[in-house]
């Protein structure tokens, strides 16, 4: 299990005033304004500018949810579209829109489990296949991964996102 990071500096600040965001990208529940192809934006951090913004294809908003460049969006969304929907976003990168794509993890699987109070720990038997990409867990939806078949995906598609051995204490 990986998470896809692209660079420690690489946040975007989302505000969900409504809990519409979290719903819809997180949670998978439709919200109608996203389905209809309505952008939200988020706020990248002063990090960006126009010439390093599109140097990365993965994105890490303030949520757990998944954001590429148009340019990953565009190399994954056929090989992907059983395990997630993009849909559009904008991205406020010192005053300038940029389009980005949100991700809706479509593939749900029970795979950490509760033990006690405090510990979460991967179910006994979990296995991924070769065509699971990105997971979600079904029970603790703030807890999202990349694969060993994503990875290897990305890689062939020479797209510039980083992956570190997924925790939950990030």
């Amino acid at each position: 299990m990986s998470t896809a990071e692209s660079n420690d500096n690489c946040y975007f600040d989302v505000k969900d005033t409504n809990g519409s965001v979290l719903d819809h990208f997180m949670l998978g529940v439709p919200v109608a304004r996203f389905e209809k192809g309505y952008p939200f934006v988020m706020k990248a951090q002063s990090f960006f500018n126009e010439s390093n913004f599109h140097a990365y294809d993965f994105f890490e908003p303030t949520m757990a949810f998944p954001v590429f460049s148009t340019r990953a969006a565009d190399a994954l969304r056929e090989k992907m579209s059983s395990q997630m929907t993009f849909f559009p976003a904008k991205v406020d990168v010192n005053g300038s829109l940029y389009e980005v794509f949100a991700g809706v993890v479509l593939n749900r699987k029970r795979v950490f489990e509760r033990v006690g109070d405090y510990e979460i720990r991967v179910r006994d038997g979990v296995v991924m296949g070769d065509d699971d990409f990105i997971v979600r867990d079904l029970d603790n939806p703030q807890f999202f991964f990349a694969t060993e078949s994503m990875r290897l995906l990305c890689d062939s598609l020479r797209l510039s996102i980083f992956f570190k051995n997924f925790s939950m204490m990030k």
